[in-house]
């Protein structure tokens, strides 16, 4: 069950409940675990857990409603940048995303 070798899972919220469940799955299954999240002990353990399976684990507070910290979380070079692809390409591709979403939903939110 390594289907996921070589990629790269960050998983928020991951240091209880449903997110724990993810990262340790996601980690049987290959992948290197980033478990992002504000508690700080239960996301450390985690890491912990995650890595014996053999795979890297890492934990790194993240408040996801904080842009620097959800930047410092994709930034992570040895784990999630894909040769050629940058930060600034992503947010940009994310920012476009986002607005496309926006113009279909506002007009279904205020009835125009």
């Amino acid at each position: 069950m390594h289907e996921l070798n070589g990629k790269v899972a960050i998983i928020t919220g991951g240091a209880s409940g449903m997110g724990r469940a993810a990262s340790l799955l996601f980690a049987q299954a290959g992948a290197n675990v980033v478990v992002a999240d504000l508690n700080d002990e239960g996301g450390e353990e985690v890491a912990k857990l995650a890595s014996e399976s053999g795979n890297e684990a890492v934990y790194q507070h993240t408040d996801v409603s904080v842009e620097a910290d959800v930047e410092a979380l994709v930034a992570r070079d040895r784990y999630v940048r894909p040769p050629g692809c940058h930060v600034q390409q992503r947010r940009d591709r994310a920012d476009r995303k986002y607005s496309t979403a926006v113009s279909l939903i506002r007009p279904s939110i205020f009835g125009c």
